[in-house]
């Protein structure tokens, strides 16, 4: 179903607003406390926003979800609250903005986010203030750039409980937070330089969507970035001690374990050993030869008598054409190649 009109100017309005500044759901990412977002991810959606994906299950239930959130809430502390869905910048430092879900009516200096988890893992217990990092740095940005004097963070987890989280405005946020933002917006989004990537897969991911890799070309190293290629070697040789490590440990505890019993448990918990059910595996590319093969022995042995020449011409045809017919060629992998002086 087509949306409607005003519904699509409104998410480009929304849009347009995300990309103009930094907003409260940034604010992790750019400090590097976020699991989802990273310095550069949140650089590329100013910079070059990617074509949007479908949301996935979490979020779309997210949304969904925020109508029963906000009446766990009222029902919870009796505050009655109405949507907000106005865009807020701070009145000094223009380039940081943010959304709000709800505010207490009668009461607008108090703001209220809108959450839906499934672990609780990070979150305090009922009215407290502890909250995983990514959520706070969010709600103090909405408190400093709206001047709200309190926030509430009504969190439901996965059916199971509803909590209610309470936020006071911390005094350092200016201080110790906003000039990292600053920073990050007039050195990289202003200036036009991506940050350096992470090794999180959404940053992987910009990465290896960069052109090239096909003209021969060698570039002459800086000492500068030499230092960034010696980091690479020691890492790799960091990794391969820790594997090495990891297969000694795991060799070591499944001998302990023995062949007599499934797993060992102790203070620390339990580890299993145990065998999986058989293994099928089908060669697909293989059973399409076969079959193909098959076809075409058949063709041969018909007789023409009994089947018109140009039928059998075209069935041919049309066994020869499958395989072009479902190849899909795709563009090739850059692939990271160390040769290391000392390794040759």
């Amino acid at each position: 179903m087509t949306e409607p009109l005003e519904a699509l100017d409104a998410k480009f309005q929304f849009d347009e607003e995300r990309r103009s500044c930094i907003t409260s759901t940034d604010v992790a990412g750019i400090l590097g406390l976020s699991r989802w977002a990273t310095p550069l991810s949140i650089y590329q959606s100013k910079i070059d926003p990617q074509e949007e994906r479908a949301p996935s299950i979490a979020m779309w239930l997210g949304n969904e979800m925020e109508g029963i959130v906000s009446r766990l809430y009222t029902g919870a502390t009796n505050n009655r609250v109405r949507a907000d869905n106005r865009f807020y910048r701070h009145p000094v430092y223009g380039w940081l903005g943010a959304h709000l879900d709800r505010r207490v009516i009668g009461d607008p200096k108090l703001i209220v986010e809108l959450k839906t988890r499934g672990s609780m893992t990070g979150w305090g217990d009922d009215g407290s203030d502890v909250v995983p990092p990514d959520v706070w740095c969010q709600v103090q940005t909405q408190i400093f750039v709206t001047g709200a004097r309190e926030a509430h963070i009504a969190t439901l987890f996965s059916s199971r409980a509803y909590r209610t989280y309470s936020i006071q405005p911390d005094p350092n946020f200016e201080t110790l937070i906003v000039p990292d933002l600053e920073r990050f917006w007039n050195d990289h989004v202003l200036a036009g330089v991506p940050p350096e990537p992470t090794g999180r897969d959404v940053d992987t991911a910009i990465v290896h969507a960069l052109a090239g890799g096909t003209s021969g070309n060698l570039r002459s190293a800086t000492p500068e970035q030499e230092e960034v290629i010696e980091r690479l070697r020691l890492a790799k040789v960091a990794r391969e001690a820790a594997e090495l490590a990891e297969a000694e440990a795991k060799n070591r505890v499944e001998v302990l374990i023995g062949v007599d019993y499934d797993g060992i448990t102790g203070s620390f918990g339990t580890v299993y050993w145990r065998r999986t059910g058989e293994i099928h595996k089908t060669d697909w590319r293989l059973v399409a030869e076969t079959y193909r093969q098959a076809v075409m022995h058949l063709l041969e042995m018909i007789d023409a008598d009994d089947v018109n020449s140009a039928d059998v011409s075209s069935m041919r045809a049309q066994v020869d054409m499958a395989l072009s017919l479902y190849t899909k060629v795709e563009q090739g992998i850059r692939r990271l190649l160390p040769r290391y002086t000392d390794e040759d």
